[in-house]
């Protein structure tokens, strides 16, 4: 489900309370969804029995019924519900199932919208209604200008969306009050309150890229951990939180499994060539093996000796001219050239 999809429908969840689904039974029905609340109100009337099934079904209908041929049923469904249930009570089975089977893929659309909830609650226009409900239950039949939407009680996305927002309220008085705490500790201390500003600072600005993009995306990055993944996302600190715990607890992705083979096999390598070292050695200590290098050896002649001396010392060696033959600019330019090095006799 793409973002502004889920969005349309959170919005109608939200200060609607429900959406609606338009059925053809040569009258024009419109269904909505069910909350909790009335759900739960569904089993207390029908019961947990399975052979009261088909009660279970009308119930849920006479929950779920939204209007029919333009007159709406909710304002006045506590007193027409025994009418509205035994209606669907005398339909056929294999009808109630065909209209329960449409009713149930809309529950599935909610479900997949409610994973943007969090999101949604971020955007510039869920803020906005907030602020003007002023502390109105969204569910009020002024808040949703749905007659009857009081009846129906407070659904899980309402909550949510209110809890949130709440928090967010929360968040930003804290600010508030933490910044003029500072203000006034600056008067005492200035390098302290200054480090301290920036800290919060930095803890605020965290949350607040963190809502900006659950806003802009709709939900966390879809790239959740899973044994065959190469990696998951660590891009916030609830997502490198999530990854260090997994690391603690021992799961292992694909990246981690591929790094544990190619270790093992560095370590095989490793033996088998401390193996074959050992092994030559044995052999050289028995006599089946000779592991030293060998060569011819003869003794260095004189010249040879000479010769091998003065490659080695080549580069350590100043040729100095006679000093009687060396004037005097010759030899301050000498002496400057060798700087501080100490001649020697060879």
């Amino acid at each position: 489900m793409l973002r502004d999809e889920a969005y349309s429908i959170l919005h109608d969840l939200i200060f609607k309370g429900f959406i609606v689904s338009e059925m053809s039974l040569n009258r024009r029905i419109v269904f909505k969804t069910v909350n909790d609340a009335e759900f739960d109100m569904v089993r207390i009337l029908s019961g947990d029995n399975e052979k009261q099934n088909q009660l279970f079904n009308s119930c849920f209908l006479t929950f779920s019924l939204f209007c029919v041929d333009g007159d709406m049923i909710l304002p006045n469904r506590s007193r027409r519900f025994t009418e509205i249930r035994n209606l669907f009570l005398g339909m056929p089975t294999a009808f109630l199932s065909r209209i329960i089977k449409n009713l149930n893929i809309l529950r599935n659309t909610v479900s997949e919208a409610t994973d943007f909830l969090e999101g949604f609650c971020y955007t510039n226009l869920s803020r906005k209604i907030w602020k003007t409900l002023g502390g109105m239950a969204v569910y009020n039949e002024q808040a949703t200008g749905v007659p009857g939407s009081s009846e129906m009680g407070q659904n899980v996305h309402q909550e949510m969306w209110a809890y949130i927002n709440r928090s967010i309220d929360e968040d930003d008085s804290y600010d508030r009050q933490f910044n003029l705490s500072v203000m006034i500790a600056s008067a005492s201390n200035p390098k302290g309150a200054s480090h301290i500003r920036n800290q919060h600072t930095t803890s605020m600005k965290s949350v607040e890229d963190r809502r900006t993009s659950l806003a802009k995306m709709g939900k966390s990055d879809a790239r959740e951990w899973r044994p065959d993944g190469w990696s998951a996302p660590v891009d916030t600190v609830e997502q490198l939180v999530q990854e260090l715990e997994r690391q603690m607890q021992g799961k292992k992705d694909r990246h981690d499994q591929f790094m544990d083979e190619y270790m093992q096999k560095l370590h095989n390598q490793a033996e088998k060539r401390a193996k074959e070292a050992e092994a030559r050695i044995k052999r050289a200590r028995e006599g089946l093996e000779d592991v030293f290098i060998t060569g011819d050896t003869h003794v260095l002649t004189p010249e040879e000796t000479e010769a091998m001396l003065m490659k080695r010392y080549r580069r350590t060696t100043v040729n100095v001219m006679s000093e009687e033959k060396t004037g005097p600019q010759e030899k301050d330019r000498f002496m400057k050239k060798i700087g501080h090095r100490v001649l020697t006799l060879r």
